[in-house]
């Protein structure tokens, strides 16, 4: 995780569902390997950037914030990635 600043800070994520750390793309059987993150967050910064993404712990330990910092409430929800075939479905 990095040190940066969140313009974005969304919190109270019931389960994050992501790929491991520096993994690269998935591809095939390796897709089944999911990390599942219970109690997490996620920052991002003011360029669209995730910066942080881990245990709300880990996560607001290791960004800054502001007075100027947007915090999403997840509400308890399950956050996962969007998974688009994007060869199949034009823009």
């Amino acid at each position: 995780m990095t040190t940066a600043t969140a313009a974005t800070l969304i919190t109270n994520i019931g389960q994050l569902v992501t790929a491991p750390a520096g993994s690269g793309p998935l591809r095939g059987t390796e897709m089944r390997d999911v990390l599942i993150i219970d109690d997490a967050a996620i920052a991002i910064d003011d360029a669209g950037i995730i910066v942080g993404v881990g245990s709300a712990r880990e996560v607001t330990e290791s960004v800054h914030t502001h007075d100027a910092t947007e915090v999403v409430d997840a509400g308890g929800a399950l956050v996962l990635p969007g998974f688009v075939d994007c060869h199949a479905h034009p823009v």
